[in-house]
């Protein structure tokens, strides 16, 4: 007798243990349920809209509603502008914000006297702020942690290069003062150096991939095509007799090759592109801006618009949105929490 009521015990705790599990679970599956249908509603994926960088003579700048939301920014006291990334990391000094900060003034330049301040103040602060390598060009650094991607200070960007470059030749253009041209080739030039330590360049499928973090294992879309929107703007700010030209001409091309010959790493059927070759799903602004650059390059190689088309998004509705949200949650989940545990354990199991 005294067995059987044992046995009657025993399932009833493990009915009790099967039930909290299943109330687990469902708990849990709501969260998600509801953050994905949180994230689809707030989410929206300007899939109408062109998708274009505006022109002035052939060059681009980021186009803005108007001129205070250009300085709707936080700046040091000399009118610098600084990131607020809170926590450890605080306000700093980040390049491509800079840059993008001069880029987004040049349609107010010919008439706003604050727009012009901010713009030649914030040049002269990054041509100053930018180190000399041992081939005296310029390059540009990041003086706080980044551990999202594995960088450590100080650490250095091709994407910064790039955007400075941009930056740079506006400044020559509005100014005609030499020493902007000189800071766009001295920042494009370091991307080229043979013996840098920085990283800014990777030799992948026939071809040269600038990367935006050098010591993150994946290749990040964004970063790159911005660097290769540097090199292309220098090159045609140079005159064709120079012979350096030539050279920038040459990396172009290479660069190019590269991004062409990897292109498919980044294409997805479901989202148009990934942010980058480890499958992260692309957010609204990243999905734009490549969308962006590759209408910007190609007016130098056509064959750009092909890729480009592949990877437009035809449609984003609400349930696709849930769908990119469980897949970041579970990317994540991977990437930052079962990844590094099986490499520690790989690793002491070796050993």
């Amino acid at each position: 007798m005294s067995g059987v009521i044992k046995i009657k015990i025993s399932i009833r705790n493990l009915n009790r243990k099967w039930f909290i599990i299943c109330i687990f679970i469902s708990v849990v599956s709501l969260y998600f349920i509801i953050d994905a249908a949180l994230y689809a509603n707030n989410t929206h994926y300007f899939l109408d809209e062109e998708n274009k960088y505006p022109l002035i003579d052939g060059f681009y700048y980021f186009e803005s509603t108007n001129f205070s939301s250009v300085m709707n920014k936080e700046f040091d006291n000399e009118g610098i502008v600084l990131v607020n990334y809170n926590g450890d990391v605080g306000k700093v000094y980040n390049p491509v914000s800079i840059s993008q900060h001069i880029i987004g003034l040049v349609p107010y330049l010919n008439d706003n006297i604050y727009a012009n301040e901010s713009f030649y103040k914030n040049l002269d602060f990054l041509l100053a702020y930018g180190e000399l390598t041992c081939e005296n060009n310029l390059v540009f650094p990041y003086f706080f942690d980044w551990h999202h991607n594995n960088e450590t200070a100080p650490w250095y960007s091709s994407m910064a290069q790039g955007q400075a470059a941009s930056a740079f030749l506006w400044g020559y253009r509005f100014s005609g003062e030499r020493k902007y041209l000189e800071g766009a080739k001295k920042s494009i030039f370091s991307l080229f150096e043979e013996n840098s330590s920085k990283g800014f360049m990777k030799m992948k499928n026939n071809g040269v991939w600038f990367k935006e973090y050098p010591n993150y294992d994946f290749e990040v879309l964004d970063g790159s095509l911005a660097t290769i929107a540097g090199i292309y703007d220098l090159y045609k700010a140079l005159d064709d007799v120079d012979p350096e030209r030539k050279i920038v001409g040459d990396k172009l091309n290479l660069s190019l090759i590269s991004f062409k010959n990897s292109s498919h790493e980044f294409e997805s059927i479901l989202f148009g592109h990934y942010y980058d070759n480890k499958k992260t799903i692309v957010n609204p602004g990243y999905y734009s801006t490549n969308l962006r650059w590759l209408d910007y390059l190609s007016n130098y190689d056509e064959s750009l618009n092909e890729i480009r088309n592949d990877y437009i998004m035809e449609d984003c509705g609400f349930f696709k949105k849930m769908i990119m949200r469980f897949w970041m949650r579970l990317s994540g989940f991977y990437y930052y929490k079962i990844l590094p545990y099986s490499k520690l354990f790989a690793d002491s199991y070796l050993k």
